[in-house]
């Protein structure tokens, strides 16, 4: 994304340097978010626990979604249950947005 334009020495036809500078910073600004951005990457770790066959999800981060298969489907309304690729029957639920 450089623009030799941003730095080049003035001329008569140039543009001010308040004008060259904004438009540095147009150039420089959206590089500079890119590059932090890369660095505050968070680790997006989903927590949870099985207790007496039962899943919780105690902690998960904003803008992850876990999704669960239950295959135990015993008891569970048939109109519930959803067919994988392989044909098995299974119940599903959904934690986070």
């Amino acid at each position: 994304m450089f623009d030799e334009r941003v730095f080049a020495p003035p001329s008569d036809e140039s543009p001010s340097d308040e004008d060259r500078l904004l438009k540095a910073i147009d150039v420089i600004v959206p590089l500079l978010e890119q590059t932090i951005s890369l660095f505050r990457k968070e680790k997006k770790v989903v927590l949870g626990s099985i207790e007496g066959g039962v899943l919780s999800i105690d902690e998960l981060p904003s803008g992850v979604v876990v999704e669960v298969n239950d295959y135990d489907i015993e008891g569970v309304d048939e109109a519930d249950l959803e067919e994988d690729a392989e044909g098995r029957l299974f119940s599903s639920c959904q934690w986070g947005s």
